[in-house]
């Protein structure tokens, strides 16, 4: 079984757009230099984090 991943670096506005758009179906992992804009972005409902 095979899973499709997607790597998205940089968890700005266009950057969470292009992966809600590209990423339907896929496992999307959100990466960014700053932990702030990650922690924004657990915050929201159609993203997760797994630690």
């Amino acid at each position: 079984m095979t899973t499709d991943v997607m790597l998205v670096v940089g968890a700005g506005q266009i950057s969470l757009a292009i992966a809600r758009r590209v990423g339907s179906g896929t496992k999307i992992i959100l990466g960014d230099k700053s932990i702030e804009n990650c922690s924004e972005v657990n915050k929201l409902d159609y993203f997760y984090s797994v630690n």
